[in-house]
């Protein structure tokens, strides 16, 4: 499998995003009784606060780099195609 051929890349979209899920669901399954457990005790147990705060603005970066950042073209294409073709109306009739 190509990740760069145009073909494949609805089934790389689909198994990056199982590898990517599957380790999401690994990682609460098997860190969250110990994240809990650091939370309770007063410094932190295996990682303190400033650690903690770093990782999270780090998961909000990506989120918007992956999440936000490509829906601004989706969304703007959806009003400027429309023009650039020409047509008198958002949708297209028969």
């Amino acid at each position: 499998m190509s990740l760069v051929a145009a073909d494949d890349l609805p089934q790389a979209i689909a198994i990056l995003y199982l590898i990517f899920h599957h380790a999401e669901v690994f990682r609460r399954r098997h860190f969250s009784p110990s994240d809990r457990w650091n939370f309770m005790t007063p410094h932190g147990t295996w990682y303190n606060s400033d650690y903690l705060q770093q990782v999270l603005q780090h998961a909000w970066r990506l989120a918007g780099v992956f999440l936000l950042v490509p829906s601004i073209p989706a969304t703007l294409g959806n009003f400027l195609v429309p023009m650039m073709i020409g047509a008198k109306d958002r949708r297209f009739h028969e």
